[in-house]
């Protein structure tokens, strides 16, 4: 069936030599063709040794062992070990991790994706696949037991799509919320209440719009009873979710009929709304369709339009079962009661497409081809990066990649009928931009740029990448939210990342949780879709699509106090106590690692804009916070935060500092909203089990919306057009966070992409008090110093009238009293 509708054979592929070894030697005479490569093969996912449709280790062999069930299995066992006995085997994975394990009797899920990449669906509905997991759980009634439930389960958009909706079902109505876990989109995960048992599902919709689009996934703060999130300025609110950190089911219920509307959830317990939004020129207009009352009720969208949003709400004493997309071409939303006595209704946001002409997707990336990274920038974008062989020390412990090749793409297809339009992938040849990766931090181009090439620095212990903008007056452009492809090393679950029928747009570095020296064990590329507008120069560079460029990691910033150095024997702190950030820029993305997230960095974008358009984002410092330690802290209205100091034993009290921007050409607006709970991953895997169990004796009131610390990100980020603002802490030790992100505001002139004067519209937030007016403040900011008054998350407190505080001097004063601090305890102890 799948030759019949255009696959071929896995380990045809041209590129498979990158991670199989065919011995021909060892086929038997006149089956030498069925090892042929095939050029044409599809290339645009990793390479799969799962596939059903990859041969065996054993096919067409000259001396086949399958005969002898013993004899196959001893030999395939042995072969996991790099042991040989003696089989004449066609085929070697050169993943070990795959050694035994080749060919499927069902598709894999790069089979289901190969073919949703093939024949291009505009809408795909994606789920979980329900199975039930195994777990301990101590409860304070019935002692220890056995949980032989799954707690989550997610379900994953392809790249390149944007995802509308994430929901949960559980046939028992044990759910209790789903949530997107990024701030940008991404994975759905669905939560069961204890015991859920087999059956609890994830269920995303995701859309392939033929236009610029511009997803966001919104977090509220966690309320008690109900809680509410609305989409940001010149965004559509296209999905609305709930989360219940409790043991209780949540309902959602989206509200459109003011602009661009809210996502309103409730629970009996504590609940967290989120609202998924969109910015596209594909989309006209959302429009909210309720189902009746009923056990099973069913929303219907309109002719001509698309199913985005699938929710259920109930009200007194009925509860949700869950909801999921259904019905003709699943443009339905059902929505299931917990029991056939009760009520409930289903929700449906439908999304009406423009009547833009001249709006196309790219639908095939093709005529690309392999060649060894080297100093010399390819004419060509990035699809997709081979591990070309793996570094190790003393030939025992694995390094990752020592060698890179990339695959580019120099044409794509679009308007596939009966044949396709064909457009050439043409990159600027000159005033081209390297950025580097390395350490557990990522790189990306300048907005509206891809990567052309990748070279490994110093061994891949950092990669540079080259970017490229497209050569003017091009109709091609990258268009879609950020997707991510999975991480890989070359020596476990793949040797290959691709984005898919997506571009790459920069890549992240891991380390090694055994070697902390290796900065890139692991890669995965950052990907964006192809956009293409054919006779309109308005719509062609996506004017809207504003985004941040030139990133830089700021170093960790942390702090050592007695319970820390007593407990950890560290008596020294070779951290700084504060950011180095002297142009006092914004922060968009934050990172931890290290015992109960004590050390943290900032990433600090410097330019925002797009397609050359950009201007530098810097900032004037204001007022500090207040030191806290629970809570959420968050910085004044129209203000972001430029620096944090740590204090105490493992940073567990902070104290941010604010400020606002020194331009007039960008500001911070919007109504706040929250990222994704994230804490540290542990270095070692030992420490990972030492914190699932501590959170599993605490329950889950302890964790970040109940969530896991081991299913929790280590990195945040506010989105590609958001900022930091503030921090939520949980735990006692401000162990797990959330950010809390304002939307930057531009002023964008449609025609040419030029960025106005904001200053008219900062005005009317000061009128409608949605903006900090300074001028009432006893001790004012004045010549680059900081107020003398500590913000205390909603007005400044003490200070005296015409004092003011130098910031960096502060910062200064801090570190030689961290170090006494510590040399004292030094000297205690010993």
């Amino acid at each position: 069936i799948l030759h019949s509708l255009g696959q071929t054979h896995e380990q045809m592929r041209p590129d498979r030599d990158h991670f199989l070894d065919v011995k021909m030697e060892n086929v038997e005479a006149g089956k030498a063709h069925n090892f042929d490569k095939n050029p044409r093969a599809y290339t645009g996912r990793p390479y799969d040794y799962r596939s059903v449709m990859h041969y065996s280790r054993f096919a067409f062999s000259k001396t086949p062992i399958f005969g002898d069930p013993i004899a196959a299995w001893v030999a395939i066992q042995a072969s996991k070990w790099d042991i040989s006995i003696g089989d004449k085997a066609t085929l070697v994975a050169r993943n070990t991790g795959f050694a035994g394990d080749l060919g499927n009797s069902m598709m894999s899920n790069n089979d289901v994706e190969q073919l949703q990449d093939m024949y291009q669906c505009d809408k795909l509905t994606v789920s979980s696949d329900g199975s039930p997991g195994f777990g301990v759980r101590l409860s304070s009634s019935t002692g220890v037991s056995l949980n032989t439930g799954s707690e989550s389960a997610a379900a994953v958009c392809n790249s390149g799509y944007a995802v509308t909706s994430c929901s949960c079902f559980h046939p028992d109505g044990k759910c209790r919320g789903a949530t997107l876990t990024d701030v940008t989109g991404g994975s759905c995960t669905a939560a069961g209440t204890t015991g859920a048992g087999s059956g609890l599902k994830a269920h995303a919709i995701c859309h392939r719009l033929k236009s610029p689009h511009y997803g966001s996934a919104r977090m509220s703060l966690e309320e008690s009873g109900t809680a509410s999130q609305t989409c940001s300025r010149d965004y559509l609110l296209v999905g609305c979710s709930c989360y219940s950190s409790g043991n209780d089911p949540c309902s959602a219920k989206p509200d459109t009929s003011v602009s661009p509307g809210t996502c309103r959830v409730s629970s009996s317990g504590k609940v967290t709304a989120q609202a998924i939004c969109l910015r596209s020129q594909a989309v006209a207009s959302v429009s909210h369709q309720t189902g009746p009352a009923s056990d099973v009720s069913k929303a219907s969208c309109p002719a001509n339009t698309e199913l985005a949003g699938c929710s259920c709400s109930a009200t007194g004493s009925n509860e949700c079962k869950g909801a999921r997309p259904a019905g003709s071409g699943s443009n339905q939303c059902w929505a299931y009661a917990k029991t056939s006595s009760q009520v409930v209704e289903a929700h449906a946001l439908c999304i009406t497409p423009t009547s833009a002409p001249g709006l196309h997707t790219s639908e095939f990336l093709v005529a690309g081809g392999l060649y060894t990274t080297a100093t010399t920038a390819s004419s060509a974008p990035v699809q997709s990066l081979y591990c070309g062989k793996t570094a190790s020390v003393l030939g025992l412990a694995k390094m990752g990649c020592s060698s890179l090749m990339v695959q580019t793409r120099t044409q794509t297809w679009y308007n596939c009928g009966t044949s396709c339009n064909v457009l050439d992938l043409n990159v600027m040849a000159t005033g081209h931009k390297d950025v580097t990766v390395s350490k557990d931090g990522d790189a990306r181009c300048p907005a509206g740029w891809m990567v052309v090439n990748i070279v490994c620095v110093d061994s891949c212990k950092s990669l540079k990448l080259t970017c490229a903008p497209p050569t003017i007056d091009s109709p091609w452009f990258l268009s879609g939210t950020r997707t991510y492809s999975p991480w890989f090393n070359g020596n476990e679950g793949s040797a290959m990342a691709t984005c898919g029928q997506s571009l790459v747009i920069g890549a992240e570095c891991a380390s090694s949780s055994l070697l902390r020296d290796t900065s890139c064990y692991y890669v995965r590329l950052v990907c964006r879709r192809l956009g293409i507008a054919i006779g309109d120069d308005a719509v062609r560079h996506s004017m809207f699509d504003i985004g941040f460029a030139e990133y830089a990691w700021s170093d960790y910033v942390s702090s050592t106090g007695f319970r820390e150095a007593a407990t950890q024997w560290q008596f020294t702190e070779s951290l700084e106590n504060g950011i180095n950030n002297p142009r006092f820029g914004p922060a968009s993305s934050v990172q931890c690692r290290g015992s109960s997230c004590d050390e943290l960095r900032f990433q600090l974008p410097r330019l925002i804009g797009d397609y050359g358009n950009y201007q530098t984002l810097g900032g004037t410092p204001t007022i500090w916070t207040k030191e806290f330690r629970e809570g959420t802290m968050e910085c004044p209205m129209g203000h972001f935060v430029a620096g944090m100091r740590c204090h105490e034993s493992y940073c567990n009290t902070k104290e941010l500092l604010c400020a606002t921007p020194n331009s007039t050409q960008w500001m911070v607006a919007g109504e706040q909203f929250y990222s994704y709970c994230f804490t540290n991953k542990a270095s070692m895997s030992w420490s990972n089990w030492f914190r699932d169990k501590a959170h599993s004796f605490m329950g889950r009131a302890k964790t970040c919306t109940g969530t896991s610390p081991s299913d929790m990100p280590e990195s945040q980020s506010c989105g590609q057009d958001g900022l930091v603002v503030g921090f939520k802490c949980f735990g006692s030790d401000c162990d797990r966070l959330q950010l809390v992100c304002r939307s930057v505001w531009v002023n964008i002139d449609e025609a040419t992409g030029q960025l106005g004067d904001v200053m008219a519209e900062l005005q009317r937030l000061r009128e409608l008090q949605l903006y900090e007016d300074m001028s009432t403040w006893i001790s004012k900011p004045k010549d680059g110093k900081v107020s003398s008054s500590r913000w205390n998350g909603e007005k400044p407190e003490g200070g005296t009238e015409g004092m003011t505080q130098d910031v960096n001097a502060a910062i200064r004063l801090a570190k030689p009293v961290a170090v006494c601090f510590v040399a004292l305890v030094t000297l205690i102890i010993s």
